[in-house]
Formats: structure tokens, C-alpha cells, sequence
């Protein structure tokens, strides 16, 4: 619909429809209209929230830059649409890329528990500077960025040890063998993403510790956001706090494990 169309909508239902056209959702759960409206009667920007990831690409290519073009456009028009506009932040989460190995500490050793903040970021890692460029990429759009390192440090949050053996207790173990829909294999695929050398479901049960303990950060540090998914709500529906975030699923995948050319894996 061109802005002309959308703008004789409502404005909750114009700005939905911006949010359809660049953002392409897959779904979306019943908080997103809520916050929509919630935000509007109150006139205020409406606040979107996501994270961006790290993996095995040393610079930005086409999938990214598409990806980055539909934020800017989806910004960009619901500003048109609506005179508060909208505000888009992006987690760049260096403490997904600690994790999986893809970004050392400053020494260049295996962080196992520590947090690691700004000053260890990104340093002796040939992959590092790919989230250095999505920083950059991003703020020259308009788009904010913040660093979930910083996140973590706010919350004193530490990354799980990924060497440490299984709880089968827990409630990652519980998530990880779920057989519903395939999770389980979809946990194990995405695993293997993992460089730190150990077992692929040693790294998918640890990953899961590590989503489940950021959830309550999420939901404190983001109120009244719409926090948007790459990808489907299969893979991301025990690991990200759905009956309290308003949550988008985009069609978009992961951009940062999708190489120019072909689509990487989840």
C-alpha cells in the first residue's frame, strides 16, 4: 500500500501494516497489538527491540544490507505515518558470539564464566569485527545499537560454563529434549554453530541456559518494546519470554549465519 492508502487507515492499523510490509511477520503473539494501541493513546514512540548475532562472516554482504534496508524503511515510514514514530534498537550480542567461540577475550583465552564487558570485546578474533561493522552500518541509518555485553554487566550476568556437564533436572535439559514440532533437532542444528569443541548438545543445553537467564533482563531493560525474532516462533518459544514481550517473527532469518549467494543454517 502506498502512504497516501495507509495513511486513511487507523493509525494503529497503518502502522501495522508498515510493520507487515518490511518486517514480513510470519505471526506475531496478542501483546503486539496491545502495545500498538497502548502506545499510541499514550503518544509515544512506538519501540522496537532485537538482536543481532555473530557467525563466521568476517564482513556485511547483501543478506545483511537487505536486512538493515527494511528496519530503515519500516522506521522510516511508520514516522511518516505516525508523529511520534518509531524507534528501532538492536542488540549486538558479542555474548552469543563468547559463547559459541566466534569472540575471544582480550588475551585471547576461552572466557568459561566471566562476563565479559567492552574492554574484553572484540579483540584477536578474525570474526570480531563483523559486529563492529553492523554497529556502524546500523547507527548510519538511524538505527540504535547497544551491546549485550553491557547488558550483562548491568544485570551481573555471566555466560554459563559451556564445559560443565548436563543438569538433567534442569529446566534448559527439560526445553532441549521437547520433541514437539522437531525442537530438539532444531536446538541441536543451531548447536553447531558452536566452535568451542564440545558435544553438540553439551553446546545446545548450555546455549538454552544462557537464553533462559536473559530473560528477565529482556523484559526489565525493554518496556513497552516489540521485540522482534528472526525467524519463526518455533525455535525461539521457550527462549524468549513470550506471554510477557510483545514478539514479532520476522520471515527474515538470521542474517549473520547466511552467506552472500546461499542461506546458512538457524
Amino acid at each position: 500500500m502506498s502512504i497516501e492508502q495507509l495513511k486513511k487507515l487507523p493509525v494503529k492499523d497503518a502502522v501495522y501494516a508498515a510493520m507487515k510490509e518490511h518486517g514480513k511477520p510470519v505471526g506475531a503473539n496478542e501483546l503486539v497489538m496491545k502495545t500498538l494501541r497502548d502506545q499510541i493513546e499514550a503518544v509515544r514512540p512506538i519501540q522496537f527491540v532485537g538482536f543481532w548475532g555473530i557467525g563466521g562472516k568476517d564482513e556485511l554482504d547483501a543478506n545483511d544490507y537487505r536486512f538493515i534496508g527494511e528496519l530503515e524503511q519500516m522506521q522510516n515510514q511508520i514516522g511518516q505515518l505516525y508523529t511520534q514514530g518509531a524507534h528501532i534498537k538492536i542488540i549486538l550480542a558479542d555474548m552469543h558470539g563468547v559463547f559459541n567461540g566466534e569472540v575471544l577475550s582480550r588475551d585471547g583465552k576461552d572466557p568459561k564464566a566471566a562476563a565479559v564487558s567492552r574492554y574484553r570485546r572484540l579483540f584477536n578474533n578474525a570474526h570480531a569485527p563483523y559486529l563492529q561493522n553492523v554497529a556502524l552500518a546500523l547507527q548510519q541509518r538511524g538505527i540504535d545499537i547497544l551491546w549485550l555485553s553491557d547488558l550483562y554487566a548491568h544485570q551481573g550476568l555471566e555466560i554459563p560454563n559451556i564445559h560443565e556437564g548436563i543438569d538433567a533436572s534442569s529446566q534448559a535439559y527439560e526445553i532441549l529434549m521437547e520433541q514437539e514440532q522437531g525442537r530438539h533437532d532444531s536446538y541441536l542444528r543451531s548447536a553447531r554453530h558452536n566452535n568451542r569443541g564440545v558435544p553438540v548438545e553439551q553446546a545446545a543445553y548450555h546455549y538454552l541456559r544462557e537464553r533462559l537467564q536473559e530473560q528477565p533482563m529482556l523484559v526489565d531493560a525493554f518496556p513497552n518494546h516489540i521485540f522482534f525474532v528472526n525467524g519463526g516462533r518455533n525455535l525461539a518459544l521457550r527462549i524468549v519470554p513470550e506471554n510477557q514481550l510483545p514478539i514479532l517473527y520476522l520471515r527474515e532469518g538470521p542474517v549473520w549465519f547466511q552467506h552472500e549467494g546461499g542461506k546458512g543454517g538457524e
